[in-house]
């Protein structure tokens, strides 16, 4: 039996990973695995990192989005100084 996430005593939310009834027991080695714990300060590392590049991506994403938005303004702007400036069809008639 496999249990982590949260302690059902206390409530509280935990990174660890219990495995029952494996101590002293054969496995065939094609059902073998490993784990491997990585402590929390070296994993803090990368997590961190990971948070600085998201912050900067959606600050990006913000900044890229007040241009579009800026951008559209301008673009129909001249497209109604275009329709203001456009002359009057006129009409053109055929004499015999």
């Amino acid at each position: 039996m496999v249990q982590s996430g949260i302690d059902g005593t206390l409530g509280q939310v935990n990174n660890s990973t219990y495995i029952s009834n494996i101590r002293d027991q054969d496995v065939p080695l094609a059902e073998a695995f490993f784990v491997f714990s990585v402590p929390a300060s070296q994993a803090s590392k990368p997590q961190a990192m990971l948070n600085r590049k998201v912050e900067e991506l959606q600050a990006t994403v913000a900044q890229l989005t007040q241009q579009l938005k800026e951008q559209a303004a301008q673009i129909q702007k001249v497209s109604a100084q275009l329709e203001v400036s456009k002359p009057a069809p006129q009409v053109v008639v055929n004499k015999p």
